[in-house]
Protein backbone atom coordinates (compact mmCIF):
# COMPACT_ATOMS: atom_id res chain seq x y z
CA UNK A 1 0.00 0.00 0.00
CA UNK A 2 2.89 2.38 0.81
CA UNK A 3 4.97 1.12 -2.10
CA UNK A 4 7.70 -0.32 0.17
CA UNK A 5 8.90 -3.69 -1.12
CA UNK A 6 11.00 -6.37 0.60
CA UNK A 7 14.31 -5.23 -0.94
CA UNK A 8 14.12 -1.79 0.67
CA UNK A 9 13.38 -3.23 4.11
CA UNK A 10 16.17 -5.78 3.71
CA UNK A 11 18.63 -2.98 2.79
CA UNK A 12 17.75 -1.01 5.93
CA UNK A 13 18.37 -4.02 8.18
CA UNK A 14 21.72 -4.67 6.45
CA UNK A 15 22.83 -1.10 7.21
CA UNK A 16 21.67 -1.46 10.83
CA UNK A 17 23.67 -4.66 11.28
CA UNK A 18 26.77 -3.06 9.72
CA UNK A 19 26.62 -0.02 12.02
CA UNK A 20 25.70 -1.62 15.34
CA UNK A 21 22.05 -0.63 15.17
CA UNK A 22 22.64 2.99 13.97
CA UNK A 23 21.52 3.91 10.47
CA UNK A 24 24.33 5.52 8.37
CA UNK A 25 23.74 9.01 6.93
CA UNK A 26 22.59 9.49 3.36
CA UNK A 27 25.63 9.80 1.00
CA UNK A 28 23.79 10.93 -2.08
CA UNK A 29 25.59 13.93 -3.64
CA UNK A 30 28.57 13.51 -1.36
CA UNK A 31 30.72 11.51 -3.76
CA UNK A 32 33.72 13.66 -4.87
CA UNK A 33 35.46 11.01 -6.95
CA UNK A 34 34.25 12.54 -10.24
CA UNK A 35 35.63 16.03 -9.56
CA UNK A 36 38.67 16.90 -11.63
CA UNK A 37 41.63 17.87 -9.42
CA UNK A 38 42.73 21.51 -9.56
CA UNK A 39 46.26 20.59 -10.64
CA UNK A 40 44.86 18.66 -13.63
CA UNK A 41 42.80 21.69 -14.69
CA UNK A 42 45.85 23.92 -14.19
CA UNK A 43 47.88 21.73 -16.56
CA UNK A 44 45.16 22.10 -19.22
CA UNK A 45 45.31 25.89 -18.87
CA UNK A 46 49.10 25.79 -19.00
CA UNK A 47 49.02 23.72 -22.20
CA UNK A 48 46.56 26.05 -23.97
CA UNK A 49 48.58 29.07 -22.84
CA UNK A 50 51.81 27.55 -24.22
CA UNK A 51 50.75 28.18 -27.84
CA UNK A 52 52.08 31.52 -29.17
CA UNK A 53 49.35 33.85 -30.40
CA UNK A 54 49.20 36.94 -32.59
CA UNK A 55 46.88 39.96 -32.58
CA UNK A 56 44.25 40.62 -35.18
CA UNK A 57 45.66 42.14 -38.37
CA UNK A 58 42.79 44.56 -39.02
CA UNK A 59 41.08 45.28 -35.71
CA UNK A 60 43.91 45.47 -33.19
CA UNK A 61 42.58 48.74 -31.77
CA UNK A 62 38.99 47.55 -31.23
CA UNK A 63 39.35 43.97 -29.97
CA UNK A 64 41.44 42.03 -27.50
CA UNK A 65 41.05 38.71 -29.31
CA UNK A 66 44.18 36.83 -30.27
CA UNK A 67 44.63 34.20 -32.95
CA UNK A 68 46.42 30.88 -33.20
CA UNK A 69 48.03 29.49 -36.32
CA UNK A 70 45.54 28.46 -39.04
CA UNK A 71 46.68 24.81 -38.96
CA UNK A 72 45.50 24.29 -35.38
CA UNK A 73 42.13 23.13 -34.01
CA UNK A 74 40.85 22.05 -30.61
CA UNK A 75 41.06 18.41 -31.69
CA UNK A 76 44.71 18.78 -32.75
CA UNK A 77 45.54 20.67 -29.57
CA UNK A 78 43.87 17.96 -27.48
CA UNK A 79 45.93 15.23 -29.15
CA UNK A 80 49.07 17.22 -28.41
CA UNK A 81 47.84 17.69 -24.83
CA UNK A 82 47.46 13.92 -24.39
CA UNK A 83 51.02 13.41 -25.65
CA UNK A 84 52.28 16.01 -23.17
CA UNK A 85 50.44 14.29 -20.33
CA UNK A 86 51.94 10.93 -21.27
CA UNK A 87 55.43 12.44 -21.39
CA UNK A 88 55.00 14.09 -17.97
CA UNK A 89 52.96 11.24 -16.46
CA UNK A 90 49.96 13.50 -15.89
CA UNK A 91 46.28 12.57 -15.70
CA UNK A 92 44.33 13.62 -18.79
CA UNK A 93 40.87 15.15 -19.01
CA UNK A 94 38.27 14.36 -21.64
CA UNK A 95 38.22 16.36 -24.85
CA UNK A 96 34.88 17.90 -23.83
CA UNK A 97 36.51 19.32 -20.68
CA UNK A 98 39.51 20.58 -22.69
CA UNK A 99 37.18 22.27 -25.18
CA UNK A 100 35.09 23.81 -22.37
CA UNK A 101 38.17 25.39 -20.76
CA UNK A 102 39.39 26.63 -24.16
CA UNK A 103 36.06 28.26 -25.06
CA UNK A 104 35.16 29.78 -21.69
CA UNK A 105 38.50 30.85 -20.22
CA UNK A 106 40.49 31.99 -23.28
CA UNK A 107 39.70 34.82 -25.69
CA UNK A 108 41.41 33.23 -28.69
CA UNK A 109 40.35 31.96 -32.11
CA UNK A 110 42.00 29.94 -34.88
CA UNK A 111 41.25 31.86 -38.06
CA UNK A 112 42.34 35.45 -38.48
CA UNK A 113 39.50 37.67 -39.76
CA UNK A 114 39.89 38.68 -43.39
CA UNK A 115 38.45 42.12 -42.61
CA UNK A 116 36.66 43.94 -39.83
CA UNK A 117 32.95 43.92 -39.76
CA UNK A 118 31.48 47.28 -40.62
CA UNK A 119 30.55 49.06 -37.38
CA UNK A 120 27.64 51.01 -38.89
CA UNK A 121 26.09 48.02 -40.67
CA UNK A 122 26.48 45.72 -37.65
CA UNK A 123 24.99 48.29 -35.26
CA UNK A 124 21.96 48.83 -37.49
CA UNK A 125 21.55 45.11 -38.10
CA UNK A 126 21.59 44.39 -34.35
CA UNK A 127 19.11 47.18 -33.59
CA UNK A 128 16.70 45.89 -36.24
CA UNK A 129 17.07 42.27 -35.16
CA UNK A 130 16.37 43.14 -31.51
CA UNK A 131 13.61 45.59 -32.46
CA UNK A 132 15.26 48.03 -30.07
CA UNK A 133 13.54 51.40 -30.39
CA UNK A 134 16.00 53.16 -28.07
CA UNK A 135 19.02 52.01 -30.07
CA UNK A 136 17.27 52.55 -33.40
CA UNK A 137 17.21 56.34 -32.92
CA UNK A 138 17.11 59.07 -35.54
CA UNK A 139 20.80 59.79 -34.99
CA UNK A 140 21.73 56.17 -35.71
CA UNK A 141 19.53 56.12 -38.81
CA UNK A 142 21.10 59.33 -40.13
CA UNK A 143 24.63 57.96 -39.60
CA UNK A 144 23.71 54.70 -41.27
CA UNK A 145 22.15 56.45 -44.29
CA UNK A 146 25.26 58.62 -44.69
CA UNK A 147 27.39 55.49 -44.47
CA UNK A 148 25.31 53.77 -47.18
CA UNK A 149 25.65 56.81 -49.44
CA UNK A 150 29.41 56.84 -48.88
CA UNK A 151 29.60 53.10 -49.63
CA UNK A 152 27.63 53.48 -52.88
CA UNK A 153 29.64 56.52 -54.03
CA UNK A 154 32.89 54.69 -53.31
CA UNK A 155 31.70 51.62 -55.20
CA UNK A 156 30.67 53.72 -58.21
CA UNK A 157 34.04 55.52 -58.20
CA UNK A 158 35.89 52.20 -58.00
CA UNK A 159 33.83 50.71 -60.85
CA UNK A 160 34.49 53.77 -63.04
CA UNK A 161 38.24 53.36 -62.47
CA UNK A 162 38.02 49.68 -63.43
CA UNK A 163 36.25 50.53 -66.69
CA UNK A 164 38.74 53.26 -67.60
CA UNK A 165 41.51 51.30 -69.32
CA UNK A 166 43.41 54.46 -70.27
CA UNK A 167 44.76 54.98 -66.73
CA UNK A 168 46.98 52.86 -64.49
CA UNK A 169 45.11 51.86 -61.35
CA UNK A 170 47.11 50.30 -58.53
CA UNK A 171 45.41 48.87 -55.45
CA UNK A 172 47.49 47.73 -52.50
CA UNK A 173 47.12 46.23 -49.03
CA UNK A 174 49.24 44.58 -46.36
CA UNK A 175 48.64 40.85 -45.91
CA UNK A 176 48.13 39.19 -42.52
CA UNK A 177 51.42 38.55 -40.74
CA UNK A 178 53.09 35.36 -41.99
CA UNK A 179 54.94 33.56 -39.20
CA UNK A 180 57.90 31.38 -40.21
CA UNK A 181 58.82 28.58 -40.06
CA UNK A 182 55.52 26.76 -40.60
CA UNK A 183 55.40 22.98 -41.03
CA UNK A 184 53.52 19.89 -39.82
CA UNK A 185 55.87 19.45 -36.89
CA UNK A 186 53.92 19.45 -33.63
CA UNK A 187 56.82 20.97 -31.76
CA UNK A 188 56.58 24.08 -34.00
CA UNK A 189 53.16 25.04 -32.65
CA UNK A 190 54.69 25.84 -29.25
CA UNK A 191 57.48 28.04 -30.66
CA UNK A 192 57.69 31.77 -31.30
CA UNK A 193 58.38 32.46 -34.96
CA UNK A 194 59.80 35.14 -37.24
CA UNK A 195 57.18 37.67 -38.42
CA UNK A 196 57.21 38.22 -42.17
CA UNK A 197 55.30 41.01 -43.94
CA UNK A 198 53.96 41.17 -47.49
CA UNK A 199 52.65 44.38 -49.06
CA UNK A 200 50.78 43.38 -52.21
CA UNK A 201 49.91 45.70 -55.08
CA UNK A 202 47.88 44.90 -58.21
CA UNK A 203 48.60 46.87 -61.39
CA UNK A 204 45.76 47.25 -63.91
CA UNK A 205 48.16 47.85 -66.83
CA UNK A 206 49.74 44.38 -66.87
CA UNK A 207 47.32 42.61 -64.46
CA UNK A 208 50.35 41.62 -62.39
CA UNK A 209 50.69 41.35 -58.62
CA UNK A 210 53.74 42.94 -57.00
CA UNK A 211 54.76 41.61 -53.58
CA UNK A 212 57.21 43.51 -51.35
CA UNK A 213 58.52 41.07 -48.73
CA UNK A 214 60.43 41.85 -45.52
CA UNK A 215 60.79 40.49 -41.99
CA UNK A 216 60.68 42.07 -38.56
CA UNK A 217 64.49 42.05 -38.62
CA UNK A 218 64.49 44.66 -41.40
CA UNK A 219 61.58 46.81 -40.27
CA UNK A 220 58.12 46.82 -38.71
CA UNK A 221 54.76 47.65 -40.29
CA UNK A 222 54.25 51.31 -39.40
CA UNK A 223 53.71 54.32 -41.63
CA UNK A 224 57.37 54.65 -42.71
CA UNK A 225 57.59 50.96 -43.62
CA UNK A 226 54.34 50.85 -45.61
CA UNK A 227 55.26 54.05 -47.48
CA UNK A 228 58.76 52.74 -48.26
CA UNK A 229 57.42 49.40 -49.52
CA UNK A 230 54.82 51.12 -51.72
CA UNK A 231 57.40 53.48 -53.21
CA UNK A 232 59.64 50.48 -53.96
CA UNK A 233 56.75 48.80 -55.79
CA UNK A 234 55.96 52.00 -57.70
CA UNK A 235 59.60 52.19 -58.74
CA UNK A 236 59.38 48.62 -60.13
CA UNK A 237 56.15 49.43 -62.01
CA UNK A 238 57.70 52.61 -63.40
CA UNK A 239 60.69 50.65 -64.68
CA UNK A 240 58.40 48.06 -66.31
CA UNK A 241 56.06 50.72 -67.78
CA UNK A 242 57.94 54.01 -68.26
CA UNK A 243 55.18 55.30 -70.54
CA UNK A 244 52.78 55.71 -67.61
CA UNK A 245 52.53 59.35 -66.54
CA UNK A 246 49.72 59.16 -63.98
CA UNK A 247 48.89 56.67 -61.24
CA UNK A 248 45.66 56.12 -59.32
CA UNK A 249 46.17 54.33 -56.01
CA UNK A 250 43.36 52.53 -54.15
CA UNK A 251 43.70 51.32 -50.56
CA UNK A 252 41.71 50.98 -47.36
CA UNK A 253 41.05 54.03 -45.19
CA UNK A 254 43.54 53.13 -42.45
CA UNK A 255 44.87 56.49 -41.25
CA UNK A 256 48.12 55.30 -39.52
CA UNK A 257 49.25 53.33 -42.58
CA UNK A 258 47.78 54.87 -45.74
CA UNK A 259 46.16 58.24 -45.05
CA UNK A 260 48.76 60.46 -43.40
CA UNK A 261 51.50 63.00 -43.99
CA UNK A 262 54.20 60.29 -44.09
CA UNK A 263 52.58 58.54 -47.06
CA UNK A 264 51.97 61.92 -48.73
CA UNK A 265 55.63 62.90 -48.33
CA UNK A 266 56.76 59.56 -49.80
CA UNK A 267 54.49 59.85 -52.86
CA UNK A 268 55.45 63.49 -53.46
CA UNK A 269 59.14 62.58 -53.28
CA UNK A 270 58.56 59.73 -55.75
CA UNK A 271 56.78 62.18 -58.05
CA UNK A 272 59.73 64.57 -57.96
CA UNK A 273 62.31 61.84 -58.66
CA UNK A 274 60.50 60.11 -61.56
CA UNK A 275 59.07 61.07 -64.91
CA UNK A 276 55.49 60.98 -63.66
CA UNK A 277 53.02 63.87 -63.83
CA UNK A 278 50.50 63.05 -61.09
CA UNK A 279 49.49 60.54 -58.43
CA UNK A 280 45.95 60.25 -57.06
CA UNK A 281 45.14 58.41 -53.86
CA UNK A 282 41.62 57.08 -53.29
CA UNK A 283 40.35 55.38 -50.15
CA UNK A 284 37.66 52.79 -49.66
CA UNK A 285 34.72 52.92 -47.28
CA UNK A 286 35.51 51.61 -43.80
CA UNK A 287 34.30 48.03 -43.41
CA UNK A 288 33.85 47.45 -47.16
CA UNK A 289 36.83 46.39 -49.25
CA UNK A 290 37.65 48.24 -52.45
CA UNK A 291 40.78 46.22 -53.24
CA UNK A 292 39.24 42.88 -54.27
CA UNK A 293 42.11 42.21 -56.68
CA UNK A 294 44.55 42.22 -53.77
CA UNK A 295 42.15 40.20 -51.60
CA UNK A 296 42.12 37.59 -54.37
CA UNK A 297 45.93 37.46 -54.41
CA UNK A 298 46.07 37.03 -50.63
CA UNK A 299 43.46 34.27 -50.82
CA UNK A 300 45.60 32.37 -53.36
CA UNK A 301 48.68 32.79 -51.18
CA UNK A 302 46.94 31.54 -48.03
CA UNK A 303 45.48 28.57 -49.91
CA UNK A 304 48.93 27.62 -51.21
CA UNK A 305 50.62 28.02 -47.83
CA UNK A 306 48.14 25.61 -46.23
CA UNK A 307 49.57 22.70 -48.18
CA UNK A 308 53.24 23.79 -48.19
CA UNK A 309 55.98 23.61 -45.59
CA UNK A 310 57.72 26.99 -45.48
CA UNK A 311 60.72 27.34 -43.17
CA UNK A 312 62.26 30.72 -44.00
CA UNK A 313 61.68 33.85 -46.10
CA UNK A 314 63.79 32.19 -48.81
CA UNK A 315 61.29 29.33 -48.97
CA UNK A 316 58.42 31.82 -48.92
CA UNK A 317 59.78 33.66 -51.97
CA UNK A 318 60.18 30.33 -53.75
CA UNK A 319 56.58 29.39 -52.98
CA UNK A 320 55.16 32.79 -53.98
CA UNK A 321 56.79 32.55 -57.40
CA UNK A 322 54.72 29.44 -58.17
CA UNK A 323 51.34 30.48 -56.75
CA UNK A 324 50.22 31.58 -60.21
CA UNK A 325 51.83 29.92 -63.18
CA UNK A 326 50.24 31.96 -65.99
CA UNK A 327 50.81 35.36 -64.38
CA UNK A 328 53.60 34.88 -61.79
CA UNK A 329 53.92 37.33 -58.95
CA UNK A 330 56.64 39.99 -59.14
CA UNK A 331 58.55 39.41 -55.90
CA UNK A 332 60.53 42.29 -54.39
CA UNK A 333 62.74 41.46 -51.42
CA UNK A 334 63.05 44.64 -49.37
CA UNK A 335 66.53 45.63 -48.18
CA UNK A 336 67.58 47.87 -45.32
CA UNK A 337 68.39 50.72 -47.71
CA UNK A 338 64.83 50.58 -49.14
CA UNK A 339 63.34 51.78 -45.85
CA UNK A 340 63.44 55.56 -45.50
CA UNK A 341 62.52 57.75 -42.54
CA UNK A 342 59.96 60.08 -44.13
CA UNK A 343 58.51 60.99 -40.75
CA UNK A 344 61.79 62.46 -39.53
CA UNK A 345 62.40 64.32 -42.79
CA UNK A 346 59.08 66.20 -42.54
CA UNK A 347 59.32 66.94 -38.81
CA UNK A 348 59.89 70.63 -39.57
CA UNK A 349 56.85 70.83 -41.89
CA UNK A 350 53.14 71.10 -41.18
CA UNK A 351 50.31 69.48 -43.14
CA UNK A 352 47.49 70.91 -41.01
CA UNK A 353 45.66 72.31 -44.02
CA UNK A 354 44.89 68.77 -45.21
CA UNK A 355 42.15 66.95 -43.21
CA UNK A 356 43.65 63.46 -43.52
CA UNK A 357 41.07 61.76 -41.29
CA UNK A 358 38.17 62.97 -43.46
CA UNK A 359 39.55 62.80 -47.02
CA UNK A 360 38.34 60.32 -49.63
CA UNK A 361 40.91 61.30 -52.25
CA UNK A 362 44.30 63.03 -52.36
CA UNK A 363 46.03 64.32 -55.48
CA UNK A 364 49.69 65.22 -56.04
CA UNK A 365 50.74 67.17 -59.17
CA UNK A 366 54.30 67.63 -60.34
CA UNK A 367 53.49 71.22 -61.30
CA UNK A 368 52.45 71.93 -57.68
CA UNK A 369 55.22 70.26 -55.66
CA UNK A 370 54.21 71.78 -52.31
CA UNK A 371 50.44 71.52 -52.59
CA UNK A 372 48.11 68.59 -51.92
CA UNK A 373 44.66 68.40 -53.48
CA UNK A 374 41.94 66.72 -51.45
CA UNK A 375 38.30 65.67 -51.57
CA UNK A 376 36.18 64.69 -48.59
CA UNK A 377 33.59 63.03 -50.82
CA UNK A 378 33.57 61.44 -54.26
CA UNK A 379 30.54 63.62 -55.07
CA UNK A 380 32.74 66.73 -55.08
CA UNK A 381 33.61 67.92 -58.59
CA UNK A 382 36.92 69.65 -57.78
CA UNK A 383 39.82 69.26 -55.38
CA UNK A 384 40.48 71.61 -52.52
CA UNK A 385 44.12 72.59 -51.96
CA UNK A 386 46.31 72.39 -48.87
CA UNK A 387 49.75 73.99 -48.79
CA UNK A 388 52.79 72.49 -47.04
CA UNK A 389 54.52 75.05 -44.84
CA UNK A 390 57.37 75.24 -42.38
CA UNK A 391 56.45 75.10 -38.71
CA UNK A 392 58.40 78.32 -38.02
CA UNK A 393 58.98 81.15 -40.46
CA UNK A 394 61.96 83.26 -39.36
CA UNK A 395 64.64 85.22 -41.13
CA UNK A 396 67.02 82.28 -40.86
CA UNK A 397 64.34 79.84 -41.97
CA UNK A 398 62.47 81.06 -45.04
CA UNK A 399 59.56 79.46 -46.92
CA UNK A 400 60.03 75.86 -48.02
CA UNK A 401 60.97 75.40 -51.67
CA UNK A 402 61.44 71.63 -51.93
CA UNK A 403 60.79 68.54 -49.84
CA UNK A 404 63.69 67.38 -47.63
CA UNK A 405 65.55 64.23 -48.65
CA UNK A 406 64.67 61.38 -46.26
CA UNK A 407 67.46 59.44 -44.60
CA UNK A 408 67.65 55.68 -44.15
CA UNK A 409 65.33 54.35 -41.47
CA UNK A 410 67.32 53.20 -38.46
CA UNK A 411 66.12 49.98 -36.91
CA UNK A 412 67.98 47.54 -34.74
CA UNK A 413 67.62 44.00 -36.00
CA UNK A 414 66.89 42.52 -32.61
CA UNK A 415 64.31 40.04 -31.35
CA UNK A 416 63.44 38.76 -27.91
CA UNK A 417 65.67 36.20 -26.21
CA UNK A 418 62.80 33.71 -26.07
CA UNK A 419 62.10 34.01 -29.80
CA UNK A 420 65.77 33.51 -30.65
CA UNK A 421 65.91 30.34 -28.53
CA UNK A 422 62.73 29.03 -30.16
CA UNK A 423 64.04 29.66 -33.69
CA UNK A 424 67.36 28.00 -32.87
CA UNK A 425 65.53 24.98 -31.43
CA UNK A 426 63.70 24.50 -34.77
CA UNK A 427 66.83 24.51 -36.93
CA UNK A 428 67.33 20.75 -36.67
CA UNK A 429 64.01 20.17 -38.49
CA UNK A 430 64.81 22.47 -41.43
CA UNK A 431 66.41 21.81 -44.82
CA UNK A 432 70.04 22.89 -45.14
CA UNK A 433 69.39 26.07 -47.19
CA UNK A 434 66.87 27.40 -44.63
CA UNK A 435 69.14 26.45 -41.75
CA UNK A 436 71.99 28.39 -43.37
CA UNK A 437 69.69 31.41 -43.80
CA UNK A 438 68.93 31.66 -40.08
CA UNK A 439 72.54 31.05 -39.11
CA UNK A 440 73.70 33.78 -41.49
CA UNK A 441 71.38 36.28 -39.77
CA UNK A 442 73.33 36.01 -36.51
CA UNK A 443 70.19 36.90 -34.60
CA UNK A 444 70.68 39.61 -32.02
CA UNK A 445 68.44 39.74 -29.00
CA UNK A 446 67.14 42.45 -26.72
CA UNK A 447 69.22 42.80 -23.52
Amino acid sequence: MLGVDDSRVRLIYQKLDACDGVTISDRRGKNTKCRTPDETIAFVRQHIDSFPRVQSHYCRSSTQKEYLEPGLSVAIMYDMYVEKCNENQKTTVKQSMYRKIFNKEFNILFHKPRKDRCDHCERMHTANANNDETSNSNELIIKYNNHVDDKENTQNERNDDRKDTSQCVICFDLQNVITLPRADVKNFFYKRKLNTYNLTAHCSTDKAAYNAIWTELEAGRGGNEIASALVTILHAINEAHPEIKAYTLWSDACVPQNKNSVMSAALMKFLQDHNVDSITQKFGCAGHSSVQEVDNVHSHIEKTLKCKEVYSPISLVRVLKHVRRKTPFRIIQMRNNNFLDYQKSIACLKYTSVPFTKVKSLKYDKDKPLTIGFKTSFCETSYGEGAILRKSLTRQCGPITTLPVPSRLKKKTVISTEKKKDIESMLEYMPLVDKQYYRALKLQVNP
